[in-house]
């Protein structure tokens, strides 16, 4: 048994498909980064709330790795994910809820980098919340333009 994830993109998602417990496990490991950042910028209460959230939703996370949660019926008839196309298997009902959730917190980050004094972290959250929607906007756009 492998117990760290390989770097390839395709061959992660099988590996994690195959050790679903663990890949949600290195999951909850990079999402700590999260509260660790909000432990060092302001309220540890909510930072250990955050982090014991996190931990606590590491079983969740690994059943819906395991039901292939948010992927297409026929994922297998579509190409695996690149870094080109992150999102060539995801059903399109989480991709309009990607590009909406990511275009309000683009929003919600501008609103930051004007009024926050961390303007570091809003203008990541900005570029990440960009990235994700134009990337699953370009997706959705493609599948309209393939279907009759």
């Amino acid at each position: 048994m492998d117990l760290v994830p390989p770097w390839s993109l395709t061959k992660r998602q099988q590996w994690a498909e195959a050790h679903p417990l663990l890949a949600s496990v290195y999951a909850a490991l990079v999402g700590s980064l999260v509260p660790l950042y909000v432990a060092v910028t302001g309220s540890d209460r909510f930072a250990v709330f955050l982090l014991i959230c996190l931990w606590l939703s590491i079983p969740l996370l690994a059943w819906g790795i395991k039901r292939r949660w948010g992927q297409r019926p026929d994922a297998e008839d579509h190409p695996r994910p690149t870094l080109r196309r992150p999102w060539s298997r995801t059903s399109d009902r989480w991709l309009s809820r990607f590009v909406w959730f990511y275009m309000a917190m683009g929003v919600a980050s501008l609103f930051g980098l004007l009024s926050d004094e961390v303007r570091g972290s809003s203008a990541l959250v900005l570029l990440f919340s960009v990235f994700v929607a134009a990337t699953t906007w370009f997706e959705r756009r493609r599948r309209q333009r393939a279907s009759p």
